[in-house]
C-alpha cells in the first residue's frame, strides 16, 4: 500500500491495480515489453513463414512469449473496470485472436499428445495481428 498514492487509499485493490497499471512506471515498462514481444513474435511468423528447420524452438518461443500475454490479459481483465467494454475493445480483441490459437496448441500437444492440427495451425497464423499492437506504442 505503501507505494500508492495517498488518494489510493481506501480504494479497493482492483481499483488500485488498474490505476497502477495505467499510470506507473511499472505499468508504462509492461506495455512496451509487451510491444517489443509483439515484434519479435512477428519477427518468428516472418522466419517461419520463411524458413523450415528451426520451427520446434521458434513455436517454444512463441508458446512462453503467448504465456507473458495471457497472464497480462488476465490482470487487465481483473482490473478493468468495465469488462464487457474491456473485451470488446480493439487491442483486446486482438489479444485475443493471437493468444488462443497459441495456447489450445500448447495445450493439445504438451497435454493431449496430439500434434498440431491444420486447423490450428492456419489459427496460429493471426500472430501476424500483432503487428496492430504496435500502433499502441504512440500512446506511451
Amino acid at each position: 500500500d505503501s507505494v500508492m498514492p495517498r488518494q489510493q487509499k481506501g480504494r479497493s485493490f482492483r481499483t488500485k491495480l488498474a490505476v497502477w497499471l495505467l499510470v506507473s512506471t511499472e505499468g508504462r515498462l509492461m506495455e512496451w515489453t509487451n510491444a517489443i514481444l509483439s515484434l519479435i513474435c512477428v519477427i518468428i511468423y516472418i522466419i517461419q513463414d520463411l524458413t523450415t528447420g528451426s520451427e520446434d524452438i521458434l513455436s517454444s518461443l512463441q508458446e512462453y512469449i503467448n504465456f507473458v500475454f495471457a497472464a497480462d490479459f488476465l490482470l487487465r481483465l481483473y482490473a478493468a473496470d468495465s469488462r464487457p467494454r474491456f473485451l470488446t475493445n480493439f487491442y483486446v480483441i486482438v489479444d485475443i485472436i493471437t493468444i488462443v490459437p497459441t495456447l489450445l496448441t500448447f495445450v493439445l500437444k504438451h497435454v493431449g499428445g496430439v500434434e498440431e492440427s491444420e486447423t490450428l495451425g492456419i489459427l496460429k497464423n493471426f500472430n501476424f495481428l500483432r503487428v496492430v499492437r504496435l500502433m499502441k506504442l504512440e500512446r506511451l
